[in-house]
């Protein structure tokens, strides 16, 4: 068994382990009024049960399966149908993040300066963009300066200060969006996939992760830094790490890489990442499309959200990324073999 789909069956089964009771309680603002009515008055004793587990010893999915039952029996025809409605466009979010997320390539270029920065814009990106199997992203393709690009705005220290900030700012709340609907997704919804589990959305959205730490290891398979200084002590290295987190990389000091040989691990690595992306929008497919209890309009309120905190962490990539572009002036007419210049160089490895 491979040590992803390990992974995925251990937190599986720990999720089960973990199961809460807090579900059924509270629900989204549109239907909150008359499900809850549904719970106290036509489905009491089944909720009464769920609670107590006076009707089985088994899982969380045993004690959850009555209420749904019942609640699905006591709500209308077009209520189903507009749940069916609000399922659909759930489960094409994980494809339509995908779209405008991030590859896990250029979040891995930015963790080589700013580690920290490129975690909290995975977690805030919940879905990564789709690789093709055995296809790697080029170091000198995401590099390479546009024609007729727009400039960024260089500023003074205190101004690097607050967009080191402001990133960070908008980073935290990327991540603080992300798990809070997450949450509020596992308390006042119900799946019919892990019924009864009430973090199968946070779990997904952190399964992301895994994939840009995966992303993170290919890159440095095929990358090695120059520039570092080894014979730094440790506080001179925390210093040194600080100062690279709170700088945005227009600003930061040079840094070469060269392009080590393509190795059997690097290709698998690299093939795992790609269908660990796949597997990742399967499974939030899956996830999302089973939700029962919501509204189409609640339902478009969580894809919005999650689309702002996709957009936000794709965003200062972005920003992090053209000032990459903008130290290396990596040109288009220039060698891509051999470039060097202020900023990031990449050079190819003659061994």
């Amino acid at each position: 068994m491979s040590p992803l789909i390990s992974a995925f069956v251990l937190l599986a089964q720990l999720s089960f382990a973990c199961a809460s009771k807090d579900q059924f309680k509270h629900w989204f603002p549109d239907w909150n009024a008359t499900l809850s009515n549904i719970i106290a008055q036509d489905c009491a004793q089944q909720y009464h049960d769920y609670l107590t587990n006076s009707t089985s010893s088994g899982t969380s999915a045993e004690w959850a399966m009555p209420v749904i039952d019942c609640m699905l029996d006591a709500v209308s025809e077009p209520t189903k149908e507009r749940m069916s409605s609000a399922a659909v466009v759930l489960g094409l979010t994980p494809t339509i993040l995908s779209f405008l997320g991030s590859t896990t390539t250029e979040t891995a270029l930015l963790a080589i300066r700013r580690p920290l920065l490129s975690f909290l814009l995975a977690i805030g990106s919940p879905s990564v963009s789709v690789s093709r199997a055995f296809e790697y992203q080029e170091l000198i393709e995401i590099l390479r300066i546009r024609e007729g690009r727009v400039p960024l705005p260089r500023f003074s220290s205190g101004g690097n200060i607050l967009v080191g900030f402001v990133e960070a700012l908008l980073a935290f709340a990327a991540v603080a969006n992300v798990v809070e609907l997450g949450h509020r997704l596992g308390m006042r919804t119900v799946s019919t996939f892990l019924s009864g589990i009430t973090f199968d959305y946070l779990l997904w959205s952190f399964l992301a992760v895994i994939l840009y730490l995966l992303g993170s290891l290919t890159l440095r398979l095929r990358t090695r830094e120059l520039s570092r200084d080894r014979r730094r002590n440790l506080t001179q290295k925390l210093t040194y790490w600080i100062a690279n987190e709170v700088t945005p990389s227009i600003c930061q000091n040079p840094m070469m890489l060269t392009r080590t040989p393509e190795s059997y691990v690097f290709l698998l690595m690299s093939w795992l990442t790609a269908v660990g992306t796949v597997l990742h929008i399967v499974y939030g497919t899956v996830v999302l499309s089973g939700i029962l209890f919501i509204s189409i309009t609640d339902a478009l309120i969580v894809v919005a959200r999650y689309i702002v905190s996709t957009l936000c962490c794709r965003m200062i990539l972005m920003y992090e990324l053209a000032g990459l572009r903008e130290a290396s002036q990596v040109q288009d007419s220039m060698d891509a073999d051999a470039v060097e210049d202020i900023g990031i160089s990449v050079v190819k490895n003659s061994s």
